[in-house]
């Protein structure tokens, strides 16, 4: 039996607060701290955030257009974004907008933060070019 979209949107949450619980007490982070520390070990911050960053991409996955997926890609990219990785970062980004009906403003929130990968790497023409692209997709005539 098909779950109902309450249902859904309900487990779709559900996953996407287990991975930040967990991404939060794998980095040390204090229960109801806001603060997320960095580990004073360099290589066990990588390996955290690259796990991390599949099992939101996985989330984001399971739950194409609803809002928690879209939160799930976007904490993906900006993981990968914090691990140097500007086409990983760029292709979760991506993955959000996909996942997202034309209209949803989510978008905006992945095309920002896929500028700040471009300007942060130097990448200005690039970002650029997909601006320019994605508003002549939107035009109407």
């Amino acid at each position: 039996m098909a779950n109902s979209g309450q249902e859904q949107l309900d487990e779709a949450d559900t996953a996407l607060s287990e991975v930040q619980s967990g991404y939060r007490a794998a980095m040390g982070a204090s229960p109801g701290s806001v603060a997320i520390p960095e580990p004073a070990n360099a290589e066990v911050a990588r390996e955290i955030r690259e796990e991390f960053s599949a099992l939101y991409a996985g989330v984001g996955e399971a739950y194409p257009g609803t809002g928690a997926g879209a939160v799930a890609f976007l904490e993906a990219g900006k993981l990968q974004q914090a691990l140097g990785d500007v086409e990983a970062a760029v292709a979760a980004y991506h993955a959000g907008i996909d996942s997202l009906g034309e209209n949803d403003a989510l978008r905006g929130f992945f095309w920002s933060r896929m500028g700040s990968v471009y300007e942060d790497s130097g990448r200005w023409s690039e970002r650029s070019e997909e601006h320019t692209s994605e508003l002549q997709s939107r035009e109407t005539i």
